[in-house]
């Protein structure tokens, strides 16, 4: 499944604008599906790790959480979209 995931973020002509993935996962961990896109996250704002959240236990937990990360890129000011 990871690796489904994996190509179709490398061969994909959407423009991805968030990845969400567990850090431990079969076969490959968060940081190495990272190092597998590097080159499509170049090109994004200094394509660092913007930080990071446990994933919670619940569905509605989950759901919360998700909320609240689109909440967060609604409000965000990023300089290189900025006018």
């Amino acid at each position: 499944m990871i690796q489904q995931a994996l190509d179709y973020m490398l061969n994909t002509k959407d423009e991805l604008f968030l990845v969400i993935s567990d850090m431990n996962m079969t076969g490959m961990s968060g940081l190495d599906l990272k190092k597998a896109t590097k080159k499509q996250v170049s090109e994004a704002y200094e394509y660092r790790v913007q930080g990071y959240f446990e994933k919670p236990t619940t569905i509605s937990e989950q759901a919360a959480m998700l909320d609240l990360i689109i909440k967060y890129w609604i409000v965000c000011r990023h300089p290189k979209f900025c006018k």
